[in-house]
């Protein structure tokens, strides 16, 4: 790793610049940033975890627990109020979080894809999803994004469009 560069914009804040990206950081010191050789590709994905802002805690734990089981999904982390749900295995790690609101508000996401192992389990999240309460808004099946495209779509209790999805465009025969 190594710094490519660093532009200080104000008090506290700073860019950190490379070559293949820009991204703010609200550091002091430089940034340690990939070398211009990593291969960005090689990674499994870039995303580490994210939040739903919710209205109603025990609803949407309800939803995605039952929704997510065929996804290998369960509720790991607890940091009340905040639930955190990841693979079933003996790590610590979640990736997909619920919190309250708080008030009316709720969260601006609009849409969430999970991945699936086959088109089995894509079958079963949607089943589960749609008796733990949630709206039909794509019944399983091929789309036409491209080929190898396989989901299922429904609305979770705040509205936020959930898919469960098995792509197999990238793979090579």
């Amino acid at each position: 790793m190594s710094v490519e560069s660093i532009v200080l914009l104000g008090p506290g804040r700073q860019w950190a610049k490379s070559k293949r990206f820009v991204m703010p950081f609200m550091l002091i010191t430089p940034v340690p940033l990939p070398s211009a050789s990593y291969d960005w590709h090689k990674m499994k994905g870039m995303i580490d975890h994210l939040t739903l802002m919710v209205r109603d805690m025990g609803r949407s734990v309800d939803f995605y627990t039952r929704a997510l089981a065929p996804l290998g999904y369960v509720a790991k982390a607890h940091h009340e109020p905040t639930i955190g749900f990841g693979v079933a295995d003996d790590g610590l790690h979640s990736d997909f979080y619920l919190t309250p609101a708080g008030s009316d508000a709720c969260s601006p996401l609009t849409h969430i894809a999970f991945r699936a192992s086959d088109a089995s389990v894509v079958d079963a999240f949607y089943r589960e999803a749609i008796a733990a309460g949630g709206r039909g808004n794509g019944v399983p099946g091929p789309r036409d994004y491209h080929p190898g495209y396989y989901s299922a779509f429904v609305l979770d209790p705040d509205g936020i469009n959930v898919e469960a999805v098995v792509d197999w465009s990238g793979l090579r025969a």
